[in-house]
């Protein structure tokens, strides 16, 4: 009976199922067990989380000038609500946004500290590199036997044609010898 009065008066919880809590529902759906969130504790740790801000220009001076909008912005926003602000301010820089050659990115919790990091001129944008280019040479020796590079040449037109490209990029690099033995 007691176990009955202790399951009963932890299960009046509306966020708690079989007594267990699992966040901001109370349950994951499938079995009531916890994910060891309770509401209280998510709600402080949500307050408290830092986000990643993404501003990207096509110059340097865009970029910068992007970071001067924002604060702008932020100054003027009157929001009771900081935490949908920023987690959707977070979101769309940084997922609905292009991105260009010029990159900054900062971290803050909340609309103040957002405010104080990109007035402190710390933030500087950057210059993304390229993307690294591989290339693949084959020396017509392959694991199995040998020549069996040739063959996909034979076998795969796309492969032959990404060959010959690479080829020329070769021979930009001056290369004296042809990639397919030509």
């Amino acid at each position: 009976m007691q176990d009955y009065r202790s399951f009963m008066a932890s299960s009046s919880d509306s966020n708690s199922i079989n007594g267990h809590a699992n966040g901001l529902t109370g349950t994951n759906g499938t079995n009531g067990h916890a994910n060891g969130l309770s509401k209280r504790n998510s709600d402080a740790a949500h307050l408290l989380r830092s986000r990643v801000f993404v501003l990207s220009g096509k110059d340097e001076r865009a970029t910068r000038a992007m970071a001067d909008n924002l604060k702008q912005h932020l100054l003027k926003t009157k929001t009771a609500e900081d935490t949908s602000l920023l987690d959707n301010l977070a979101y769309t820089l940084g997922h609905r946004r292009s991105l260009f050659p010029w990159i900054s990115t900062f971290a803050a919790a909340d609309i103040s500290s957002l405010v104080k990091t990109i007035e402190s001129g710390k933030v500087k944008p950057v210059k993304k590199g390229d993307s690294p280019r591989l290339g693949f040479v084959y020396t017509g020796q392959g694991a199995q036997w040998w020549a069996m590079g040739r063959e996909l040449i034979d076998v795969y037109p796309v492969f032959k044609a990404a060959l010959l490209d690479c080829n020329v990029e070769l021979k930009k690099l001056g290369a004296k010898w042809n990639i397919i033995g030509m």
